[in-house]
């Protein structure tokens, strides 16, 4: 009687096989965790890119960015700090905008989403322009991890986003310089161009140049944004 041939696997091939199967698997899990943690971090990305832009508009309109920055502190290295971007309401009412509020961050915090954990002024004392700020926000792009719930010290501080807004702002008074034409007036701080005007008095020149100036030495603080 003729024997059958039997064949199949030997313990080794299996051993290889499963191995190389191992393989894949956790290159595949890997590959998907990276996707995952990339897709998260382009979401944290765009809420931040939301708030900013949130922000630049709000600042945008001169009487909520007035109402920000107003009482402001001058001098060299002069911080503010800020609850919040303040805006008008329906009845002309200045209040922080609860989007653009800042949020604390306690240690069992559960929150997922980008919040704003810190805002201020800092004085960067441009007095040529009247009185320059920049308006300092900090983000959190995920106030669990922030909250101390991290596996890391590093993994902590990549929640942190810091972005500066310039703002310029201005309380200079103003005053008109003149000169007989075709002097030029003096003027230390001008805003406008020469302009030429005729004189009102029919005794004197018939033509003088007018400048507005500006006069920052007794700016105490800020008044209002450019």
């Amino acid at each position: 009687m003729k024997r059958l041939n039997q064949s199949g696997f030997s313990l080794i091939e299996i051993m290889v096989a499963v191995s190389i199967l191992s393989v894949i698997m956790v290159s595949v899990m890997m590959l998907g965790k990276n996707m995952t943690k990339e897709s998260t971090n382009m979401e944290k990305k765009a809420d931040i890119t939301s708030l900013v832009n949130q922000i630049q508009q709000a600042l945008n309109n001169k009487e909520n960015c007035s109402a920000t920055v107003m009482g402001a502190t001058s001098g060299a290295g002069a911080k503010t700090l800020l609850s919040g971007i303040k805006t008008l309401d329906a009845n002309g009412n200045l209040k922080v905008d609860p989007r653009l509020a800042v949020s604390s961050i306690a240690a069992s915090d559960t929150r997922n989403s980008t919040i704003i954990n810190g805002m201020y002024l800092e004085y960067t004392g441009q007095l040529f322009n009247g009185a320059s700020y920049d308006l300092v926000v900090t983000f959190v792009k995920k106030p669990k991890a922030a909250a101390g719930n991290a596996t890391s010290q590093g993994t902590i501080l990549s929640n942190y986003v810091q972005k500066r807004f310039p703002l310029q702002l201005d309380n200079c008074a103003r005053n008109i310089a003149t000169a007989p034409s075709p002097s030029t007036p003096t003027c230390a701080m001008p805003i406008s161009s020469v302009v030429s005007v005729s004189s009102q008095n029919p005794s004197g020149v018939n033509l003088w140049n007018l400048q507005v100036c500006r006069d920052c030495a007794t700016r105490a603080t800020v008044r209002g944004c450019l």
